[in-house]
């Protein structure tokens, strides 16, 4: 079975949506007519929409999707998509990135390449690490600034088209055998004025903790050849660990392509 994070093993995938497990459908006649009633265990709420027991922060509904993960997201226009919640995230002119809720003028910028300029068609080649890039940061400041050369939970896809149509994420709760939020901050690396950093994306797809600690991911799939084109994007949430100017603002790439046959 081939890894669905490149040098990662997961202890446990759970594709959402979450059912509880014991949840008991009980039958009643009332007359000649059956109803069915289910209960869920506690701690769990029951989805009317689509039956299903659900274990916060899972939502039922976008009236549920009131507490976006940090400021530089909205619950305004949220959505629930396989009962996991999507905010939209605060849109910034170019050249400047999201900080703390405000758009502010960015000291780094983002680039990012396809390794090759075709890819033979999987199923899963955008979870296997098979569609790789090559991402640089690159630090137009007077100072010193620190980033992070890991690319799982600091690298976002913002937008991924076939063909000029938009592909949507399927969004999944999993669990690691170690929390990617140390390995963030042990890739963390001072860039010189002018300098840069340079790491490997593998696949488009994104990592994100909600705000019960949940790491929810965002997985596509090809949906078949043609021509793709990607928007990423780099933010570091993590601790500073001593080290200067971190920078946390989210920065957006160019959009680049490529072609899977």
């Amino acid at each position: 079975m081939k890894e669905l994070f490149h040098g990662w093993l997961l202890a446990v995938v759970m594709i959402a949506p979450l059912s509880g497990t014991g949840c008991k459908r009980v039958s009643s006649f009332l007359g000649s007519k059956q109803s069915a009633l289910i209960e869920c265990p506690p701690g769990q709420t029951l989805c009317e929409r689509n039956s299903l027991c659900l274990v916060p922060p899972n939502c039922c509904t976008e009236a549920d999707c009131t507490s976006p993960p940090d400021n530089c997201h909205l619950s305004a226009d949220s959505t629930c998509k396989n009962s996991l919640c999507v905010y939209q995230r605060v849109q910034c002119p170019s050249g400047e990135g999201c900080l703390e809720g405000a758009c502010a003028a960015i000291e780094i910028s983002l680039t990012v390449a396809p390794l090759h300029p075709s890819y033979p068609l999987e199923e899963d080649m955008f979870m296997n690490g098979a569609v790789d890039f090559a991402a640089v940061l690159t630090n137009h400041s007077n100072h010193e600034i620190t980033v992070s050369r890991y690319a799982l939970g600091n690298i976002h896809v913002e937008s991924l088209t076939r063909n000029g149509v938009a592909i949507e994420p399927g969004y999944s709760v999993i669990a690691f055998s170690e929390d990617p939020r140390a390995r963030q901050t042990q890739a963390l690396v001072v860039v010189p004025p002018g300098g840069t950093a340079t790491f490997t994306i593998y696949g488009p797809k994104g990592l994100v903790f909600d705000q019960t600690d949940v790491p929810t991911v965002a997985l596509f799939s090809p949906q078949g050849p043609g021509q793709f084109s990607v928007t990423f994007s780099y933010q570091y949430r993590g601790p500073d660990e001593g080290h200067p100017n971190v920078f946390h603002a989210r920065v957006k790439a160019p959009p680049v392509g490529f072609q899977v046959q």
